[in-house]
């Protein structure tokens, strides 16, 4: 899975809770 943040930052929570969920470490 890559780890693209689009500039807008719609998606950052939605990608963050589901990083978070998979365990994979977002920050």
């Amino acid at each position: 899975m890559a780890h693209q943040i689009p500039a807008d930052g719609t998606q950052l929570p939605l990608m963050e809770e589901f990083y978070t969920i998979q365990g994979e470490g977002y920050n």
